[in-house]
């Protein structure tokens, strides 16, 4: 497995997802965030430890200088909402893409109990195998759905979430919060030493700030989130307020 410490500020992972425009298109966007330009200067002024976003937009917008301060994971696979069968994501980009744009990692969506899901997990094996080589880090993004998934957020769902990553070799998971620490701790030590972060959209209260300190208490590495940052009034002094309470969290084993 490659070492994950490039993700992280102080042993903690805080990266500022921004794959959302492929995969709901411009209805999360306003006048400002709909710019990478603008969600990459609140990842850098925000202390984001990294940053995820598509081939596209990181080969116009990632620059030579955000590559010294800010890791890039590129997204490479990913599908749209316009047709609600569409089940399969498709590749995008390629490891060779990522390694060539500067990016320390790339990123790959998996729906477990989802129809067809062996083609992701045949993919995934091709892609971890050219990231190991590569250097890079491989990062799943693994979300149970499906006919037979009736609750995509209870802790066993998310449990086998992450241990299914880490049975295909993944270096971190991102996966959907429980809502409470102590259950998502089952998901954290089922995925054993591949790292977890939960995603930062659901199950996290009016006080969301310390609902994810909360959250890290389950011993997960950080938390993966977007739209609650650059959707912010204030993005950066609230990035700003997240990234303090995530680095300054001490975790300790109960």
């Amino acid at each position: 497995m490659i070492n994950t410490d490039k993700l992280k500020r102080n042993g903690k992972i805080y990266m500022l997802a921004y794959d959302q425009g492929l995969e709901h298109g411009p209805s999360d966007f306003n006048d400002y965030n709909y710019h990478p330009n603008y969600i990459l200067k609140t990842a850098m002024n925000g202390n984001a430890s990294c940053v995820t976003m598509q081939y596209g937009l990181a080969k116009q917008f990632y620059n030579s200088e955000l590559k010294k301060k800010l890791p890039l994971i590129l997204k490479i696979n990913g599908k749209s909402k316009l047709f609600s069968g569409n089940l399969q994501y498709a590749q995008t980009a390629s490891v060779a893409d990522a390694k060539a744009i500067g990016a320390v990692g790339v990123g790959f969506t998996i729906n477990p109990g989802q129809v067809n899901e062996h083609l992701a997990y045949e993919q995934f094996a091709q892609i971890r195998r050219d990231a190991e080589k590569a250097g890079l880090l491989t990062v799943i993004w693994s979300y149970a759905r499906g006919p037979e998934v009736k609750d995509q957020f209870s802790p066993e769902i998310i449990s086998y979430a992450t241990r299914v990553a880490a049975e295909l070799g993944a270096d971190v998971v991102k996966v959907k919060y429980s809502g409470d620490p102590v259950s998502f701790s089952k998901a954290v030590r089922m995925a054993l030493k591949t790292e977890v972060v939960a995603s930062g959209t659901d199950n996290f209260g009016k006080n969301y700030v310390e609902d994810v300190v909360k959250m890290l208490d389950s011993g997960a590495a950080g938390i993966a989130v977007g739209r609650k940052v650059w959707q912010h009034k204030d993005p950066i002094n609230f990035s700003k307020k997240l990234a303090s309470a995530i680095y300054n969290h001490q975790f300790s084993a109960k």
